[in-house]
């Protein structure tokens, strides 16, 4: 979710029209770090987590128009959407449960899969200027972002053999959130047509973020208990961005870059949770979500 490539355009006279507009296209794999909890500890007094090998997709389409050779405007839509999985197996906590004699014997079980989803849109205005042999460029503008995040959890654990409880939990986060974005990307020639793009951003939005909570376990055979929790409250998100690219200019309008990028998201998430047999509370109310890839640009100048 960062910024797109500057084209090497040649230069003009300071002041002189340059109504330039340059698309960029870019598409690349995201692996997902920053925990996310599952309603396990429940089950086996322990803390069960999820989000480490999550992977998925990103993108970006943008526009710029040049306004003259050191003023531009420009439009981003990026977004991302990641998956994940795990099935565990583990000893069930017989000093919480106290459910049979032989209790530790058998084997707490169960599946959890995460899910995340952003789109995100920037618009901005950026400064073209020389900082000695590169070329720099900062931008300012604002940044909209709608984020949903889930994680489904189904858990089982033998009372006695054939019998088997089960319980269930679906957990969503969700954040709309508008705010002030600053960025700064820098080009470096390198040999011939290529060249060398760093790029950096931070962006500050506020919001409300929700989270929804349902909740069914057994509170012995055969009745089972349900609890629906539902929060939400304004909070403030903080995204970092970072990309750096290998560039190679095909001609002065069309380029094609490969690289290397990281998106960090914090206060984001909420992975709190809190035993309904132990009490015991885990997870994070302001939980961070932490992107990053390889990815693949192709830009035209009209």
């Amino acid at each position: 979710m960062t910024t797109a490539p500057l084209l090497h355009r040649p230069a003009l006279a300071a002041g002189a029209e340059n109504h330039a507009i340059r698309i960029n296209v870019e598409g690349g794999y995201y692996l997902q770090e920053g925990d996310d909890t599952i309603w396990a500890e429940d089950f086996n007094g322990s803390n069960n987590r999820i989000g480490d090998e999550n992977d998925g997709g990103n993108w970006l389409i943008s526009a710029h128009i040049d306004i003259n050779d050191q003023w531009d405007i420009g439009i981003i839509y990026s977004g991302l959407r990641t998956q994940g999985s795990d099935n565990f197996s583990e000893p069930l906590n017989a000093a919480v449960y106290n459910v049979l004699a032989t209790a530790a014997t058998f084997y707490n079980h169960g599946k959890a899969e995460a899910e995340a989803t952003y789109h995100v849109v920037d618009f901005e205005a950026g400064y073209k200027f020389k900082l000695g042999d590169s070329d720099a460029r900062a931008s300012i503008g604002a940044r909209y972002a709608n984020i949903d995040q889930s994680v489904n959890t189904n858990l089982g654990y033998p009372i006695t053999a054939p019998f088997t409880f089960q319980a269930l939990e679906k957990r969503e986060v969700s954040f709309n959130g508008l705010g002030p974005r600053f960025a700064m990307e820098f080009r470096v020639p390198v040999f011939s047509s290529w060249r060398f793009d760093s790029k950096v951003g931070v962006a500050t939005l506020y919001g409300k973020r929700k989270r929804s909570t349902v909740q069914s376990q057994p509170l012995g055979f055969p009745i089972v208990g349900f609890r629906r929790i539902n929060h939400s409250a304004y909070e403030w998100v903080t995204s970092v961005d970072a990309k750096v690219s290998a560039v190679y200019e095909f001609s002065s309008n069309a380029e094609i870059a490969l690289g290397y990028k990281m998106d960090v998201w914090f206060d984001v998430n909420d992975t709190s949770n809190q035993s309904s047999v132990t009490g015991k509370s885990f997870g994070s109310k302001d939980a961070e979500q932490i992107f990053h890839g390889p990815f693949i640009n192709f830009g035209y100048t009209f």
